[in-house]
C-alpha cells in the first residue's frame, strides 16, 4: 500500500514600519516537510507495526540526551473508525487531545490541522476510491504525533477511544546510569575516571556508610568527566567509592568501590 507524502502550510506574518511611520503587515505562506513543522499528521499507512486485534497504538522513543527522550505516537485506523468518534488522548506528561476526521474533498493542503488550546483536529485524506475494491475495507490510516518530550522516570501514556473500543499504551522514560572505568594511583592518592567520548558525566568520591549511603564532604565536589577526570583522595580507605551520574536533575548514580577487597591502612566508621 503506498504512502503519500504530505507537507505543512504555515501562515507567517511580518510587521514593519515605513519611513512615514505606518505599520504594514505582510503575510507569507511557508511550505515545509512534516518532519520539520507538522507535529501531528495523518497519512495512508502500511501494515508495518500494526497487529490486528492489538491496541493500534505504538510509542517509539528516541533519546535526545541521557534522561530525556522524544516519544513519537503512532495510531492506526481503519475507514470504519472515522465513523465512531475516534479520540486520541496523550494523558501524560502534558495532556493533549487529537481528533482524527476524514477529509471528504481533495485539499492541496496536506497538513491543515486546526488546534484550539490542547485539542488538535487532524484531517485524513479519503483515498479508498483509489484502491482496489477488495482492499478498500483493509485500508489503514496512520496518525503520527511527533513528538512527546519527557524526562527520566516520567510516564508517557496514550489512550485511543472510539464508540466501540478503548485501549491505552504507556512508556516510562528510563533513567540511565553511565558506564565508566577507574584507574587508581596509590602513590599520588588519586583515581582517574574515564567515560566514552562525547558523554557529559559528573563524578565524585565518597565514603560508603552502610549499604545505601555514600557520604561526600566539602572536599569532594562534583567534577565533570569529559572524557576523563582525576579525583584526589585525602585518605585511601577501604570505604572510598566513586560515583558517576549524568547531569539531569536527580540522575541515578553508578558506584564503584575500588578498595573494598584490598588491605589498606586505616579503617572506616560504619
Amino acid at each position: 500500500m503506498p504512502t503519500f507524502p504530505f507537507f505543512c502550510f504555515l501562515n507567517v506574518f511580518y510587521m514593519f514600519k515605513t519611513p512615514l511611520g505606518i505599520a504594514v503587515v505582510f503575510n507569507a505562506v511557508v511550505v515545509s516537510p512534516l518532519q520539520q513543522e507538522c507535529t501531528t499528521a495523518c497519512q495512508v499507512g502500511s501494515q508495518t507495526g500494526y497487529v490486528e486485534g492489538d491496541c493500534p497504538v505504538k510509542l517509539t522513543p528516541v533519546q535526545l540526551q541521557p534522561g530525556s527522550e522524544c516519544v513519537t505516537v503512532h495510531v492506526w485506523m481503519k475507514a470504519d473508525d472515522f465513523l465512531q468518534a475516534p479520540r486520541i488522548e496523550i494523558l501524560s506528561p502534558i495532556r493533549e487531545t487529537i481528533r482524527p476526521t476524514m477529509r471528504t474533498k481533495k485539499n492541496n493542503k496536506m497538513c491543515d490541522n486546526k488546534r484550539i488550546q490542547r485539542l488538535t483536529r487532524v484531517r485524513c485524506d479519503n483515498v479508498t476510491h483509489l484502491l482496489p475494491h477488495s482492499s478498500a475495507s483493509l485500508a489503514l490510516w496512520e496518525v503520527v504525533h511527533n513528538c512527546v518530550k519527557a524526562e527520566a522516570e516520567h510516564v508517557v501514556s496514550v489512550s485511543y477511544r472510539t464508540t466501540s473500543t478503548s485501549c491505552s499504551v504507556s512508556y516510562t522514560i528510563p533513567d540511565p546510569k553511565p558506564d565508566f572505568d577507574l584507574s587508581v594511583n596509590l602513590s599520588s592518592k588519586s583515581i582517574t575516571v574515564t567515560v566514552k567520548p562525547g558523554e557529559k558525566v559528573l563524578t565524585r568520591w565518597c565514603y560508603q556508610k552502610g549499604p545505601y549511603n555514600c557520604m561526600a564532604g566539602p572536599l569532594s565536589p562534583p567534577v565533570t568527566v569529559s572524557p576523563s577526570a582525576v579525583l584526589n583522595i585525602p585518605y585511601l580507605l577501604p570505604c572510598v567509592c566513586v560515583q558517576a551520574y549524568y547531569t539531569h536533575p536527580d540522575a541515578l548514580r553508578e558506584k564503584k568501590c575500588p578498595f573494598e577487597n584490598q588491605t589498606l591502612a586505616g579503617e572506616c566508621d560504619r
